[in-house]
This record gives structure tokens, sequence and C-alpha cells, in this order.
């Protein structure tokens, strides 16, 4: 129709105000006008009427013919808003058949000079504001009474459209892709089996706008995809239509770039991502945190056409399981992408294709062969011996890309082979801390013959791994318990063995001050476990460790029991094994352990660590009390049986129960809260970036939502993810606790 007067609008919406009515007519395109009836754009303007900063938006529903329905959201207008209405609309459940939305001019634009003096008479309210009519028409899935279905779509409408109007936008799409992945999930959506089944073309209108034309088949959620994408552009869209034939759809959408923009590689980039985020939007499900995960996708494009691998990426990202890998690893952790996958950004590509490929992780294999401690001088480059810092260097840097692809891996795998991931990063560290001490003991042997001239040989040394690192259970933010062992007697006996002291004092602070790792972060050394504490000498003698450990030694029973995960990992092998001889005698062959000790330290960490949480490792229940009951039970056997004397908790349980210590149920329940505790726990980290943060988040927020995710509990499942994940942790506490109970009453505490 022709653009009606103000006079014929004023007389079918009489509540609203004349000024909105003249703006109304001012600001919207002709083809609003050739679109809507008098009576329907008479409904636009009551319902815009209504609007004001606690009531952002309106929406109109309308029953049509087929079982169809007209939806009109009339709205402030907001970046992003068409994007996440839509979202709204995908999230309920509604498949769009057509669409057309529009925006509000400015009101500068809007007519010759009166359009600036209405501008200044009304700048103190809210109707120079710009508005939008956007109306879709569709049918809801399945069988929703209207009036509910009606009501929950204006209730999440003035939800997201509140939150945008507030300035938490962010916020706001987080919500809505929840809400969108978990309708996607629940509904099982299948995806175009290529993102190369949608057509895009680009064209300058004469508007000196761009006028985008997306053909598709029509899937669930398309339009929210779309918009979504070009809102991670920061592209501002104007005015759309949608039309569907049959299993086609067709999008025209005109938008307006940000301001100084590059058009050619805008519109290169535009094509690119609504090619791939419309299909990546179907694998959301698979990341802990969808919207993380959709918003560093829209980063990897942009990184795809910068760099020389895009036909590469885009191989893997026409192939559904490639999507499914990046959706897991996009929303895995914010401390992950920040620190190590975007920096590493070209490694991600060769993972994603081995994966693909049926390879899967290689994350157990040594990736790094150190020089023998205490032998060769190192690497050679160009024909001449590397420098100390640069063999330092190379050891490290090789240490972090094989961590980062352990990493990669596990994640890539879903995170449920904790194991495998274990034994990955425990040869990195091995091989790391082989080749460091190897060569810091080279070059300190150097030092040490040039100052002295040579006073005899030094005596054999070895470095054990403690805690984690002796069980070979590393994982996220794993530190290294470590201890250096050398064959001699104390400070004070000779000057020779105050000389060898000094030498090894000195090779563990150096190792100490090689190894990178951040705070709280992987293979940061902790040397704590060292006889009398953090206030003593670095290094240990081996008369210093039968003293401390032995029978009327100075060390706690919890220190002591420390040692059942004593591991030779570096150094001379013969003596490690002397020093594991000794360990065995003085542990396992002597009457020591005193529960008193044990359950006063284990109460004294659960007041100061866990009392009023829930904690994955000192909650009543959680991964100490697996850990300690286990050890106990090997103090306890372990006088004739070698195999039950072994670091790893899993070969422990297995020889516990092959010694009819443990019944076989008892056993297997053990060893799957074990894993579970680990797994949780490097899903904690993960979410966290903290190594010491272990307590779980409140199961009604969306943090419980995305360490659930991560855990593998799936939205599409029965239980709700976070309850799923409430219930396996209380089920694997209770059965660690009545073991507790029955085989070391001592350790138990109040939950």
């Amino acid at each position: 129709m022709a653009r009606p007067t103000a006079a014929e609008l004023a007389r079918l919406a009489p509540e609203a105000p004349p000024e909105l009515i003249e703006g109304h007519l001012r600001r919207l395109s002709a083809s609003y006008f050739r679109t809507f009836a008098l009576p329907a754009i008479a409904r636009h303007v009551q319902g815009l009427s209504q609007l004001s900063r606690l009531h952002p938006a309106e929406v109109q529903v309308q029953a049509l013919p087929d079982d169809q329905l007209s939806c009109t959201f009339l709205a402030f207008d907001a970046p992003s808003l068409l994007s996440l209405l839509t979202g709204v609309l995908a999230s309920l459940g509604f498949n769009v058949s057509s669409g057309d939305a529009y925006t509000y001019r400015p009101v500068e634009a809007s007519g010759a000079g009166d359009g600036r003096s209405w501008l200044h008479r009304h700048r103190e309210d809210t109707l120079w504001r710009q508005r939008i009519v956007d109306r879709v028409t569709g049918q809801v899935a399945g069988d929703q009474p209207l009036d509910a279905w009606s009501s929950e779509l204006a209730r999440r409408v003035e939800t997201v459209a509140g939150m945008v109007q507030r300035g938490e936008l962010d916020a706001a799409r987080r919500l809505v892709n929840e809400w969108v992945v978990g309708r996607l999930a629940a509904d099982g959506a299948a995806s175009p089996a290529s993102p190369f089944e949608t057509e895009v073309r680009i064209r300058a209108a004469r508007t000196g706008k761009l006028m985008l034309d997306v053909l598709s088949v029509d899937t669930p959620a398309f339009l929210y995809s779309l918009s979504a994408a070009l809102a991670l552009e920061n592209t501002t869209i104007e005015a759309v239509r949608i039309r569907t034939r049959g299993r086609r759809v067709h999008d025209r959408l005109t938008l307006e770039l940000a301001p100084a923009a590059d058009i050619e590689a805008a519109e290169q980039r535009l094509r690119l991502s609504a090619l791939l985020t419309k299909q990546f939007t179907y694998f959301l499900g698979s990341a802990a945190d969808p919207y993380a995960a959709l918003a560093r996708f829209d980063w990897l494009t942009r990184h795809m056409l910068a760099g020389g691998d895009q036909a590469r990426w885009l191989e893997v990202l026409s192939d559904p399981g490639g999507m499914t890998l990046l959706a897991r690893l996009l929303g895995a952790s914010d401390f992950l992408w920040d620190d190590f996958i975007r920096p590493r950004a070209e490694d991600v590509l060769p993972a994603l294709r081995r994966h693909l490929s049926g390879g899967g992780s290689a994350a157990a294999e040594p990736t790094v062969t150190p020089p023998a401690s205490g032998g060769a001088a190192g690497a050679r480059v160009g024909g001449e011996a590397a420098s100390l810092e640069q063999r330092l260097a190379d050891i490290n840097q090789r240490k972090d890309a094989a961590s980062f692809v352990a990493e990669l891996d596990y994640i890539l795998g879903g995170g449920a082979d904790v194991e495998n991931l274990s034994r990955g990063l425990t040869h990195i560290a091995e091989d790391a801390i082989g080749g460091l001490a190897g060569a810091l003991y080279a070059d300190l042997s150097a030092e040490e013959e040039a100052r002295t001239g040579g006073q005899g040989p030094l005596p054999p040394h070895a470095i054990f791994g403690l805690g984690k690192f002796g069980a070979q259970a590393l994982g996220y933010a794993s530190d290294l318990e470590l201890l250096l062992v050398y064959d001699g007697q104390s400070k004070a006996a000779s000057s020779a063995a105050a000389r060898h002291a000094a030498f090894f004092g000195t090779l563990v602070q150096r190792l100490e001050q090689s190894i990178t790792a951040k705070q709280q972060g992987l293979f940061q050394l902790d040397l704590r476990l060292r006889p009398y504490g953090r206030n003593a000498a670095l290094e240990c003698s081996w008369q210093t460790f039968r003293d401390y450990y032995g029978p009327a030694g100075e060390a706690h029973s919890l220190e002591r029991l420390a040692l059942t995960r004593l591991r030779a990992v570096a150094g001379d092998a013969a003596f490690g094994r002397r020093v594991e001889q000794l360990r065995d005698e003085l542990i396992y062959e002597q009457v020591w352990l005193r529960m008193d000790e044990l359950g006063e330290v284990r109460r004294q960490q659960f007041q100061e660590k866990a009392a009023g949480t829930r904690n994955a490792k000192y909650s009543a229940g959680a991964l100490v009390d697996c850990e300690y009951l286990v050890q106990v039970l090997q103090v306890c056997h372990g006088a004739g049986d070698e195999f039950v004397r072994s670091p790893e908790i899993g070969a422990a349980v297995h020889a516990l129960t092959a010694a009819d210590v443990l019944r076989s149920g008892e056993a297997e329940g053990l060893l799957a809260a074990y894993l579970f505790f680990r797994r949780l726990i490097n899903s904690l980290r993960m979410l966290r970036g903290l190594a010491d943060d272990l307590v779980l988040p409140d199961s009604a927020s969306a943090e419980a939502l995305h360490l659930a995710r991560r855990m593998g509990w799936s939205s599409s499942a029965t239980t709700p993810p976070a309850e799923g994940l409430e219930a396996e942790f209380e089920r694997h506490r209770g059965h660690v606790r009545a073991c507790v109970e029955r085989y070391a009453p001592e350790l138990s505490v109040s939950s």
C-alpha cells in the first residue's frame, strides 16, 4: 500500500503519541509500507508506543491458516538484536519460513530541516531512538499450546532485550546460545552434509550498503546461525527478507559494515563466515562452553584467511567429524585458549587431521630424547657445541610443544582417557627433567673441575618423582614433586661431603630455575617433600634419607606414606634402584604406621580446604581419601609382595585385589572413583585455569553446566548435565567413604 497519513494511523492507534507516528512514517523505508497493510502498521505503532526503558521489547503473535504463526518483534534497536531474537525463536522450536526485518533510519537522515528540529524537541525522551519491526512466519515444532508458547516467547524476549539495554550484550549472547544449543541437542537436529551446500552471493547495493544473499538447505536455527555469524563480524543488519520454498531457504540481508572496513576483505570474510559458522552451529553441543566456541570460531575464520593453510582448513571443516572436534576444542577452556591454542593455531590443524584419519593420540610416546645425566656436552648447532642456554631452551621448547600436543589430544578425545594423558605427560616430564639435569650436571661438573683442579669423582645421584609424578598420574596444571638423593654422608662428616652437598644443592637450584612453567602451571617444580621440609637443604644424601625416614627418624607418618610414590626418573639408574630398595626396607619392612597421626592431618586438611564445600580433592570420599586408603593398604600388606609396592595407584589396587586384601567389587569401585576424580580435577583446572581451586560450582550455575559437559554429560541426556555430574560425584564419594570406614576408619572425616 501507499504510505498512510499520520491522521489515518492516529485513528487506528489512538494511544500512540503523534511524534511517534510522525517518526514511524518518516523513518521506515518504502518497502515496509508495501509489505504491511494499514491495520498491521497501526498495531506496530501501538506496540512501539508501549516501549520504555523497563519494557524494551514487545511481541505480537498471530495464528494463521495451516498451523502457521506470525511473530512480530517491536523493540528498541541494539547491536545483535536480530540474532538474539531469531535465537530465541529457534530455542523454542520455531521454524522460520519467511520474514521481513526493518529498522528506523537515524533521525538526522529522516528528512530536511524539520527532522533535526524534531530530534531536538524529543532528545530527552525515548521517542527519537531507533526502533525495529521484525516479522517472521513459520511453524512451531511439536504439540505446544499456543498460549503457553507465546507466553514463554514473550518472557525470553523481554529477558534478552532487557539485558541488551543494560549493556549486558555478551551475557545475552551466551544465554541465547545456551538455549539454542539445548534445543538442537534435545531435537537431535541433523546438519547439512557439507557447508558448501550453502551458496553465498555478495554485491554492493545502490545505497552504498552490501547486499548478502544466502541460499541453502533449510535447517533448524538457520537464521540464528547466519545472523550470529554476522554479529560476530561486527556487521549491522539493516533489513532482512526471508523466503522458503520446499527445503530451500533464501535469505537476503542488507548490511552496513563497521566504519573504515576494507570492503574487499570484508566480503571475503563474510562469505567464509556465512558458509562455515552456519554449519558450525549444529556442532556446538560438543563444546563445554558453546558460546565461547562460537566466538573463537569467528577468530579462526579470520586466521584462516590470513594464513596459507586455508585449503587444508576447509578440508577439515567440510567433514562433520572435524566440526565436532573443533567445537570440543574451541569450547574447552578460556585459559587453554588464551595461553596455548590461539598462540599455536598452526599446531591445531595437524592434530585435527590426525584424529580425523583415525590416528588418535600420540601423547604416550616420548617426544624428547635427553642427554645422559652427567654425560655428553649436548646438541651441536652448525657443527659447534650449543651453549648451555640454547640446550636448556631447546629442551623446554620441545617439552612445551609435546605437552601442548598431549593436552590437545586429550581434549579432542573427549577428555575420557585420563590415563593416556598422564602417561604422555609423565614421559614428557621425565625426558625434560633428564635432559635439563644432564645438561646442568655436565656444565656444573666442568665448573667444579676448573675451580678445584679435580678432587676426586663425584658420587652417583638420582632424581626421584613423588606424588602425581611418581605415580604417573600427572594432569592439567600438575606440578612435579622431586627429590634428589646422592650417595654421601652428612655435610659435617668431611670436607668432601660438604663439597658434594654444595654441588648437588647447586644442581637442584639450577634445575628449578631452568625449567619453564607458569605459576600454578604444568611442570612447576615442587621440592617440599624433601627431608625436614621447605627450610632444609635442597639436596639429600643417602645417610640423611636413611636417618630421616628410618625407625628413629623425625619423619611424620604422612611423609613416610608419600614414599610409596617414590620412583627414580633421572640420574644414575643403579643408584636409583638402591634408593628404592632402601625405601622398601624403611617403609614396607618396618613397623612405623601411626594412624592417629594420619587421621589428625586428614581432619586438618578437610577443615582448611573442604569444610562446607564440595571439593574434588579434599572432601570426604574424594581423591585424597582414595589415595591415602590405597597407600595405607600398601604399607600394611607390601612387606612380602613387590607388586603391592607399585607407585601407581591402579597397579597397587590390582595387586591388593590379587592378594585378597580388597574385594573385587570394592577394587573396581575404587579405581572408577580414582579415575573420575582425576578427570574432574582436570576439568576444573581447565574451567578456571587455577591449580588449587577444586571446589565444585553451584549446580544451578552456568559454570556447573560447562563443567558437566567437560565431563561428558550431554544436554540431550534425560538427566540435565549438572544434575548428572552431581549424582556421579556423590556416588563415587559414597563408595570411597564406605571403603575408608571398612579398612582405615581413622581417616574418616565428617562430610
